[in-house]
């Protein structure tokens, strides 16, 4: 049997004639850029996150980078960032020109607050919160250092769509939410996509003219900036998928407890109420060998983000604190869990796995 990591493609044919339908409307209207699409879409997740302060922007990155843009990050200024997490959340400020300074990680692969706070400085402009996996970091202690030393927050919720923290959307927590909505995320477009959420209604205005080339809604250009807008044709998809949303968020729940249930003898990463399963993340003492393993047996894993943002060469001169983050990043891999699985593949990736000799008992 084959399993693989993430599957994309749309077998079901009433959704796929769904889309055709959708695409089809579009063509005839022949509104190429801009219009209705986005209006829904952008109504849609006001509505979902119950907040006014949303635009929408190209990608994920676009999110990142516009978010220092608004906050005024630039030459000079130190950004905390953990040093387990995908580029774009370093990329995106030291592109601002911002000294780059990597936090460690806690066991469940968020960002350590006691970490960051050895490595706050008087030049320390902002912490970037990485919901890595689809699970919360621990918003209270790093809010609170925020407040303490006057620090701005940002949240890069790209992994961890839907997901809460103490009853809270991530994302509406900190100064600045940053949203990918690319087609590998829970919430996925067909392409690359974003949105950003604010915390006020000030940020989000000082954001919008930077979306499209500085323009304000006169369409004269006010601030420097390109081109960061959204295409309409992911918005239709993205509206239509965020209907399905609760759905798919409690299909991969689903597999997730299946698996913590019936695997033997596995540590993987656990998961609290409130957060969302974007991976079921497996900690092993070989993870060459085991991957190789499941190879041989047709299923498909993912080690993502190796080598660490720290380790890279272009930050190698950079601060970082990141000993339990250099330890975790060679013990971790992951396993297909999305809702396009059978019951029958979820199955076999327990056997198969409890039938691995590390995990036997």
């Amino acid at each position: 049997m084959n399993v693989p990591y993430l599957d994309l493609a749309v077998k079901d044919e009433v959704e796929r004639q769904k889309y055709l339908s959708l695409f089809d409307d579009f063509l005839q209207k022949g509104r190429m850029v801009g219009g209705d699409a986005l209006t829904e879409y952008e109504n849609s997740l006001k509505e979902y996150f119950n907040t006014n302060n949303i635009q929408l922007v190209a990608s994920g990155t676009s999110a990142l980078y516009l978010a220092g843009r608004v906050l005024d990050i630039s030459s000079g200024d130190e950004v905390i960032i953990p040093s387990l997490s995908f580029y774009a959340s370093a990329n995106a400020y030291a592109e601002l020109g911002a000294s780059c300074v990597f936090a460690d990680i806690k066991n469940d692969l968020t960002i350590c607050p006691h970490s960051i706070e050895k490595l706050i400085t008087n030049k320390t402009k902002a912490i970037v919160a990485v919901h890595f996996a689809g699970t919360a970091c621990d918003m209270g202690s790093i809010m609170s250092l925020a407040n303490k030393h006057n620090l701005k927050v940002i949240e890069d919720t790209s992994q961890a769509f839907g997901a809460k923290y103490n009853d809270q959307y991530l994302g509406t927590i900190g100064d600045i939410g940053c949203f990918s909505t690319n087609c590998m995320k829970l919430l996925g477009a067909m392409g690359d996509s974003g949105f950003i959420t604010t915390k006020d209604q000030t940020l989000n205005s000082k954001l919008s003219p930077l979306i499209y080339n500085g323009m304000n809604e006169e369409k004269k250009c006010c601030k420097i900036s390109i081109n960061h807008r959204i295409d309409p044709l992911q918005c239709l998809v993205l509206k239509h998928r965020l209907r399905n949303i609760n759905k798919v968020l409690l299909s991969r729940e689903e597999i997730y407890l299946k698996y913590q249930k019936n695997l033997k003898g596995v540590d993987f990463v656990p998961k609290k109420n409130g957060d969302v399963h974007y991976t079921f993340t497996i900690f092993t003492k070989d993870r060459n060998k085991f991957q190789e393993y499941l190879i041989t047996k047709g299923i498909e894993t993912k080690i993502e983000h190796s080598p660490l943002i720290s380790q890279l060469e272009i930050y190698k001169d950079s601060k970082n604190d990141s000993s339990n983050a250099e330890t975790i990043i060679d013990q971790v891999i992951n396993i297909p869990c999305h809702e396009n699985m059978s019951s029958t593949q979820v199955q076999y990736v327990i056997d198969i796995i409890n039938n691995y000799s590390e995990f036997q008992q």
